[in-house]
């Protein structure tokens, strides 16, 4: 099972949706009754954007004397711009926060604890264990996850095949040998979309985490069952080093600057062979 590329989903970012506790909404109130909500994501695209419309579309027509505007900051900074709105105490009603977001923002009072609200809430039962456990925060409800993120490997499946492979990589150590066969600095073709700029935390935690994943806590991915962190682990140090054999030999030099957005566009333009 070690270095095998998969995620523990205790690891995973939670999408999660949370009442500001700043009133940001204070003053929207039209003279026909209708309230206007401010709602602000986080993890900002094209595509989630789209579906976030439709389905606030959907609650619109279900609840006509509500309307909710939607903003979405780019990805890279929406963190950063959320908090900034939290601290003023204005402009957000309804938050996308993130497991990695929520404690920092609850801590400051910047959320609203929901417990007293959701008492009984029916709605509980229609969410896995894993989600409701996430859902408290020393006893308080700051958000509601509606999802779970899980790493995937997207690649080029004909280029993958042309150099020799029966297949995309089955673990870390396949991903650094295919990346570097397929690396052509000099034709601009590289094996993999690396990320080093913003967030690059995260993909460095899921190699971690895959070389350590035997010994994981399953009740909190980043402790092993000896209750030390997985970052304590010797296999901790193993995965860094090869990740950054990848970024060496199968990574455009760029890409050290990488983030989300640059990752994508890396795949999708043609010079790079896999992201995840």
């Amino acid at each position: 099972m070690k270095s095998k590329l998969t995620t523990i989903a205790a690891l995973g970012v939670a999408a999660v949706l949370a009442l500001s506790g700043c009133g940001g909404g204070s003053g929207n109130d039209s003279a026909d009754g209708t309230v206007t909500l401010k709602m602000v994501e986080s993890l900002t695209n094209p595509t989630r954007t789209d579906t976030l419309k439709k389905l606030l579309a959907g609650f619109e027509k279900d609840n006509p004397n509500i309307k909710v505007d939607l903003i979405s900051p780019p990805t890279d900074s929406a963190d950063q711009k959320i908090q900034q709105m939290l601290q003023s105490g204005k402009g957000i009603d309804v938050v996308e926060a993130r497991d990695i977001t929520v404690g920092s923002f609850g801590a400051n009072k910047w959320l609203y604890d929901m417990s007293a609200d959701l008492d009984g809430w029916e709605g509980w039962d229609d969410l896995t264990e894993n989600a409701v456990n996430y859902s408290k925060q020393d006893g308080k409800t700051y958000y509601i996850p509606y999802g779970f993120y899980g790493l995937s490997l997207f690649y080029r499946s004909d280029l993958v095949k042309d150099a020799g492979f029966d297949g995309p990589p089955a673990s870390w150590k396949d991903l650094i040998t295919q990346s570097e066969k397929l690396n052509d600095p000099g034709a601009n073709k590289f094996g993999y979309a690396f990320r080093g700029g913003a967030n690059a935390n995260s993909n460095a935690v899921a190699i971690i985490e895959a070389y350590t994943a035997d010994q994981v806590d399953k009740e909190n991915a980043f402790l092993l069952s000896n209750g030390k962190t997985i970052f304590s682990a010797p296999e901790a140090q193993t995965a860094m080093d090869d990740y950054l054999e990848l970024f060496k030999k199968g990574s455009p030099p760029s890409s050290v600057a990488w983030g989300y957005p640059e990752m994508v566009q890396g795949f999708s333009n043609g010079s790079t062979v896999k992201w995840r």
